[in-house]
């Protein structure tokens, strides 16, 4: 194995429960091989399973269920935390815990892909073809479910795909619980029914968010669906500000874009005019 680049790169696998069954089957199989002294690819290989398809779904067994374990076992977290009511203390320890999922791959010279686990286990070989195709194939099903997790925007607008969108509500006094962000991920902001902000020309809106950190963060706005302005800031006490253009249904990302996690309090969404 001479010669190999270890390679990191995130991991953007959502099994369902079916797909977890599967997982779970798979990871059994590469239990019993280990007990017999075998590779996770020499038992496929006996078993006849090694196919892409059974290939992948030991990637995703072996990626996502041990990193399930882990997260059940410390409270690990990739994306997003609510951290309404936590102490600082907790808020601390949370960002501690935070733990982006990530494939770990080993590529030979002429493009053989070797996935490991977290503990760089070989769970999956696939020739430069195959790794390309299912690699692509995981990135686009991570994509499309982000594009239907929420109607309030239309992903596409933004020139990109967050790794995931979680639409939080404003309450009627203009403050938002406070929460917890990792690398990509975006918060929503909407009205306490779940819907954009009906607002009229000329209205100016404020958003205000404490760090625990100096971090870098980006506030989009997006008009009936469509992002139509972003702005970007890197401090620990971030203020936004928006003069309102024309009449119609808005809603305000916060995308964050530091590599580690930050913690935001105070926050508050003030609407005037």
């Amino acid at each position: 194995m001479m010669n190999k680049q270890i390679v990191v790169s995130w991991n953007k696998i959502e099994p369902d429960d079916a797909a977890s069954e599967r997982m779970l089957a798979a990871i059994l199989e590469r239990n019993r091989a280990v007990q017999k002294g075998e590779t996770a690819s020499e038992s496929m290989r006996r078993s006849g399973k090694y196919s892409r398809r059974s290939a992948a779904i030991a990637l995703a067994a072996c990626l996502i269920l041990v990193l399930g374990i882990t997260a059940f076992a410390v409270n690990k977290w990739t994306g997003y935390a609510d951290t309404e009511g936590l102490s600082h203390a907790e808020i601390e320890s949370l960002l501690r815990q935070y733990a982006p999922r990530i494939t770990r791959q080993l590529i030979e010279p002429d493009g053989t892909v070797h996935y490991l686990d977290d503990q760089n286990n070989e769970v999956m070989v696939l020739n430069a073809k195959e790794a390309a195709k299912y690699d692509a194939e995981i990135r686009q099903a991570q994509e499309q479910a982000v594009r239907e997790s929420t109607d309030l925007i239309d992903v596409d607008s933004l020139g990109f795909v967050p790794k995931g969108i979680t639409v939080v509500p404003v309450s009627d006094d203009g403050t938002f619980h406070g929460f917890a962000l990792g690398n990509g991920y975006m918060v929503l902001l909407c009205t306490e029914e779940g819907k954009p902000f009906p607002l009229r020309a000329g209205a100016t809106v404020t958003i205000h968010l404490e760090a625990n950190d100096t971090c870098g963060m980006a506030f989009g706005v997006t008009l009936a669906g469509e992002e139509i302005d972003r702005t970007y800031a890197k401090a620990q006490e971030h203020l936004f500000s928006y003069t309102v253009p024309s009449d119609g249904e808005y809603c305000f990302a916060l995308m964050y874009a530091s590599s580690d996690a930050s913690s935001f309090q105070n926050c508050v969404l003030t609407i005037r005019g």
